[in-house]
């Protein structure tokens, strides 16, 4: 199984009306070795369980700078991208 190195900067916050909350990213994945794998945007959409992060899940935003597999990732919290999780942090 191939690594990669992902690297995301939000870009917007969107609150969801069931409570939840909808972040715009802007998302650049690299191989270890530095090789670009994708560049685009992405919504990472969290949903909350009291005031924890019960789910995220990662989908294609609707406008895109390149074309992502397109896959999607409904795992919990630190469980997708190869474990990788970093701490949420608010404005």
């Amino acid at each position: 199984m191939a690594e990669i190195d992902p690297e995301v900067q939000p870009q917007s916050f969107r609150g969801l009306p069931a409570g939840g909350v909808e972040v715009t990213v802007h998302q650049i994945v690299r191989a270890r070795d530095g090789s670009l794998l994708s560049d685009g945007m992405v919504l990472h959409t969290y949903t909350f369980s009291g005031d924890r992060v019960a789910r995220m899940d990662v989908s294609q935003a609707p406008t895109s700078r390149t074309s992502p597999s397109g896959t999607a990732n409904s795992a919990p919290p630190g469980e997708g991208a190869g474990g990788r999780c970093c701490p949420l942090m608010w404005p």
